[in-house]
């Protein structure tokens, strides 16, 4: 069973106290914030001006740190498990693969907030006042920004997971197919060549 490897940072091997405090923190926001939303629509004549946008905007930008901060947690931890299962197998060649769950969880946490700074800028125009609206169309043209180039990255690199294997005979791609580089022929390219010769 060859290695594996995610794109997860990799500096810490389980989840720490801080992020775990950070995952707390979100769940509990998003809670207060999902309470703030459901008193709204039960008692509309005794809200504030821009009480029910504000309540989606904060229910959607913590409710989308909640999945960001339990998805690190649990994939950090999903990858101590492999590393385990690992050094108890033979070895074997070394296997990359590099899969488009963190980018495309960028993706959704830009557009997540860009949705909440939308709603921000409805409750400024609702009577909130001018800081919201201004907070809220600076984190909409922001995230959204950010949003466009993510989508952008993923539709030109693809959306599969992609595994890059270094083997004794020389490096197999999975991009390229079931074919793999040789080493000879790695040595023998021209970029190699120009290395070399620096």
């Amino acid at each position: 069973m060859p290695h594996s490897v995610d794109q997860v940072p990799r500096l810490r091997r389980r989840p720490t106290a801080r992020q775990w405090l950070l995952l707390a923190i979100a769940v509990v926001f998003t809670a207060l914030s999902a309470w703030m939303l459901v008193d709204t629509l039960q008692h509309p004549a005794a809200a504030e001006p821009g009480q029910l946008w504000m309540a989606l905007a904060i229910l959607i930008m913590f409710g989308g740190a909640t999945v960001l901060f339990g998805y690190e947690a649990i994939a950090v931890t999903q990858i101590e498990g492999i590393e385990r299962a690992v050094d108890a197998l033979a070895p074997a060649p070394l296997v990359a693969t590099y899969s488009a769950s963190w980018s495309a969880i960028g993706l959704a946490g830009s557009l997540a907030f860009a949705l909440a700074g939308w709603f921000m800028l409805r409750a400024g125009l609702s009577g909130g006042g001018i800081a919201l609206v201004a907070i809220g169309s600076l984190a909409a043209v922001v995230f959204g920004g950010f949003a466009a180039i993510g989508l952008l990255q993923l539709w030109q690199a693809g959306w599969s997971a992609r595994q890059l294997s270094i083997e004794a005979d020389g490096i197999r791609d999975a991009r390229i197919g079931n074919r793999i580089i040789a080493w000879d022929e790695i040595a023998s390219s021209p970029a190699a060549r120009s290395t070399v010769s620096d």
